[in-house]
């Protein structure tokens, strides 16, 4: 019988660094999750619900120096995806069932095609 996963769980690479961190429910992640590199660095981190990707998850990438902050819906993109480089908001992109429906690089341009959303 294999082992039933709940509460707070570590995962680590074969190198011995941190891969992962959070809960689980009833061998579900659930709550709040850590996601790292083989060297320690923090890729993403986000929400899980019963097993499922949802609310916001915030991606690092470390490379292009860019931070990406993307809602989720049962493991799929689902509304807006925010795009910040040096912590500057650089673009906006919009998503329905994982398709990219809008893009957005000036918030003039964003505010007139969305006059009732607001990330404030």
């Amino acid at each position: 019988m294999g082992e039933q996963k709940i509460k707070y769980w570590k995962f680590y690479h074969s190198n011995g660094e941190l891969m992962s961190q959070g809960h689980y429910a009833n061998n579900l992640k659930t709550d709040y999750w850590y996601f790292y590199n083989s060297h320690g660095k923090l890729v993403r981190e986000g929400h899980y619900e019963q097993g499922k990707a949802q609310n916001w998850w915030i991606f690092y990438d470390i490379a292009r120096q860019e931070t990406r902050k993307t809602q989720y819906v049962n493991n799929e993109q689902e509304g807006f995806c925010l795009a910040y480089k040096n912590n500057k908001l650089i673009k906006v992109e919009k998503y329905e069932a994982n398709q990219l429906k809008g893009e957005w690089t000036s918030v003039r341009a964003f505010r007139r095609d969305n006059p009732d959303i607001s990330f404030y």
